[in-house]
């Protein structure tokens, strides 16, 4: 199994961070078409685990995430399709940071077009939840990184927990533009980050699985660092071990804004690890 050994690990972070909130400072921050790099989108579609860079106040995070606790605790999700419900029930909790209304417990959703269609249908829109006043410290990271217009939210993968094998974009019809960032809190060591192509699954008992192992690529994210999950390729995530909890924040960035581009374009032309294909 292709390993995450080669995730960058400097700390680089606070600068960067930095330089992004100077830009969006001055910068327009409306979507800019005709500054896409297509290269830049070729080579994001085929990195499995792409660090970006940026590196946040471990201490900061893991104080908000308890105040989560304290506050409200994390929901259960039923998951997306029938099939697979009781798996998410056992697997998965979180709650929305940036959602529609005012609860956090809606607006866990990708922000797939159809689902974002469907939100402004309703007369709603997307913004800080009812937890934006107690994670004052992870409603500034989704601000610097110009996310904070798409869903985001603080996920829980319980102990031996895991989901199915899903792509955002093939499955879900997420734009390929818009990438899924995660800033992990807690990282079990026994936790991985699985990426393979369409081509390596096959469906099992009514979910799919891997036909090569070798082809999988997995990683453990850093604590406190951005990292891009590659969601046009099949995606997992497998917490193996029995004691503790993966918490991380989840997020959307898309490349046709300023900053998310210049974020990107550097991890990517930083990036020297394997590639999909």
């Amino acid at each position: 199994m292709a390993t995450g050994n080669w995730v960058e690990k400097q700390r680089v972070g606070v600068g960067a961070i930095r330089e992004m909130a100077t830009l969006r400072q001055h910068d327009r921050l409306a979507p800019i078409a005709n500054t896409m790099n297509p290269e830049l989108q070729a080579r994001l579609k085929i990195i499995p685990h792409l660090d970006l860079g940026l590196e946040f106040d471990l201490d900061r995070l893991r104080l908000e995430a308890a105040r989560i606790t304290d506050y409200v605790g994390y929901e259960s999700r039923a998951g997306n399709v029938a099939l697979h419900g009781d798996l998410y029930r056992r697997s998965w909790q979180g709650r929305s940071l940036i959602g529609f209304e005012y609860d956090s417990r809606k607006g866990i959703h990708e922000p797939t077009p159809e689902y974002l269609e469907g939100v402004r249908r309703k007369g709603l829109s997307l913004g800080p939840t009812d937890l934006a006043a107690e994670v004052p410290y992870m409603m500034e990271i989704i601000n610097q990184l110009d996310a904070c217009h798409l869903p985001a939210r603080v996920m829980v993968i319980v102990p031996a927990g895991h989901l199915v094998w899903h792509s955002h974009m093939q499955g879900r019809g997420q734009l390929p533009t818009c990438m899924t960032v995660h800033i992990p809190i807690e990282m079990p060591e026994r936790f991985s980050y699985e990426v393979t192509a369409n081509e390596n699954l096959t469906r099992v008992h009514g979910f799919l699985q891997p036909l090569d192992p070798s082809k999988v690529y997995s990683a453990r994210y850093p604590t406190g660092r951005a990292t891009c999950f590659n969601s046009y390729h099949y995606h997992n995530v497998v917490n193996r071990d029995f004691e503790q909890s993966r918490i991380s924040i989840m997020l959307f960035m898309e490349l046709d804004r300023e900053i998310p581009r210049r974020i990107f374009e550097r991890a990517v032309a930083a990036y020297s690890g394997p590639v999909i294909g």
